[in-house]
């Protein structure tokens, strides 16, 4: 589950980097990552087992884009 976590926070930097210029920490991106699960920090979220991603993932922004079309 923790490479989840970890390819959010890196669709995040990316995004962030990208859009705004911000350049960040990964272990920030990994706190703000638990912030948005509802976590209080990294370690907590990574011992509170599966949850939903709170960014969807490449895969299913791929599959969802065709949906309804044709």
């Amino acid at each position: 589950m923790s490479d989840l976590f970890k390819a959010e926070a890196k669709r995040l930097a990316d995004y962030l980097s990208r859009v705004h210029g911000v350049k960040l920490k990964h272990a920030s991106l990994l706190e703000a990552v638990a912030h948005l699960h509802g976590r209080a920090d990294w370690n907590t979220l990574l011992a509170a087992g599966p949850v939903a991603p709170a960014m969807p993932t490449q895969e299913a922004c791929s599959a969802s884009s065709g949906a309804g079309v044709g």
